[in-house]
């Protein structure tokens, strides 16, 4: 049970979520 590999795994889709509904490139924050 890797947290480290959970945490990421949230942000990438949280991030690929955020880029799915926005047309214009935003820097993740």
């Amino acid at each position: 049970m890797n947290d480290r590999k959970l945490v990421i795994l949230g942000m990438a889709s949280m991030f690929l979520i955020a880029a799915c509904g926005q047309s214009e490139p935003v820097a993740p924050t």
